[in-house]
């Protein structure tokens, strides 16, 4: 996981220049189709593989939101959004963990892999399917009046 984020962290400038709608829509859709890949993969090596290959959108994401924050939230507020932000995460973290681990245990690590490949694809579909999410430019073409925004 670790691998996958770091690399999709390293290469995140190279694709900036990519729309947060294609980014999120592609990535997010191939993570979820890598990890169904990694849950059928009869082969350890492989399923490692996999597996960091489904967390490289994640680092993508994870960099260019931290810089669309960056840019459109004003910045007496950068310190308060960026604290909840990083609260909230690290809030869900246990509890996240928690129930993951009581999934596995009554029905299995492999619900609990093909629920969390779900979970991805569900994130894609979404940005697809809602009309403001899936025209969504690149952070240095945004507009932000048109999402409630100014620049910071």
């Amino acid at each position: 996981m670790t691998a996958g984020m770091l690399i999709g962290a390293l290469g995140a400038s190279q694709l900036k220049q990519f729309s947060l709608s294609r980014l999120t829509i592609v990535g997010f859709g191939f993570s979820g189709f890598v990890w169904i890949a990694a849950l059928s993969a009869q082969w350890l090596p492989a399923t490692v593989v996999l597996f960091c290959l489904a967390w490289i959108p994640v680092g993508v994401t994870n960099v260019i939101f931290a810089a669309l924050r960056q840019s459109y939230v004003p910045e007496h507020l950068i310190g308060r959004v960026s604290s909840v932000t990083v609260s909230a995460s690290a809030a869900a973290m246990p509890v996240g963990s928690l129930l993951g681990g009581i999934a596995g245990d009554t029905y299995g690590s492999t619900i609990v892999v093909a629920t969390t490949s779900a979970g991805f694809l569900f994130v894609a579909l979404y940005w697809l399917a809602h009309p403001l999410l899936r025209y969504v430019p690149a952070v240095e073409d945004l507009d932000p009046t048109e999402y409630g925004l100014r620049q910071a």
